[in-house]
């Protein structure tokens, strides 16, 4: 009895173990903060000719101490649809950080089961590429997300590889429906997105 009692203990403290993330030292750096305007942000031709995509009217708002605002018509009826914002980059070499970050704010009156994600387009052959999953945003209170970044994540369908890494193109934002009966129309919130720097102290 003595030896299981010692051998669950032994096995749940690996298990415990095996899932502790330890965060290793980080220096933020906002890239777009929304203070003074959209920031080149925009939503693509191509997804407002798209039945999936219910984006629309994409302007700076001053209503959550000055975030972008997207509105979105989440239809409800059991079917995947998504708002999907982007930037082309001025600067894409990101090798030199660990991780993304952005804060979103889904209103009171929003369902659950609505999500975001990040999603990159890469390289000279302009390889796209999402979070494997979206994380859940909880109605009203601001959500952060964030996804590695660094080589191999585990984060991504795709591997950013260091190749890659030294050439983002452009940086998307997709807030989509996990639950396809969420029914939702109103604005949506992001702002202050960020990136990590590693750094040694």
């Amino acid at each position: 009895m003595q030896f299981k009692t010692f051998l669950f203990t032994i096995s749940y403290v690996f298990f415990c173990t095996a899932f502790v993330v330890y965060p290793a030292f980080c220096e933020e750096i906002v890239i777009y903060d929304f203070e003074e305007d959209a920031q080149e942000w925009q939503i693509p031709d191509w997804a407002k000719g798209n039945e999936d995509y219910v984006g629309s009217d994409l302007t700076l708002s001053k209503e959550h101490s000055s975030a972008l605002r997207v509105f979105a018509d989440f239809p409800g009826t059991g079917v995947w649809k998504g708002v999907y914002i982007e930037r082309v980059m001025d600067v894409t070499d990101w090798s030199d950080f660990a991780s993304i970050k952005a804060d979103i704010f889904l209103p009171e009156d929003a369902p659950e089961g609505v999500g975001g994600r990040f999603i990159f387009t890469l390289g000279d052959d302009w390889v796209w590429t999402e979070m494997n999953r979206p994380l859940s945003l909880k109605p009203g209170e601001w959500t952060t997300i964030s996804a590695s970044i660094l080589p191999d994540s585990m984060d991504w369908r795709y591997f950013l590889t260091d190749e890659f890494r030294k050439d983002i193109r452009k940086i998307g934002i997709r807030i989509e429906t996990i639950t396809h009966t969420a029914a939702y129309s109103g604005p949506l919130y992001i702002d202050n997105i960020r990136v990590c720097s590693e750094r040694e102290d």
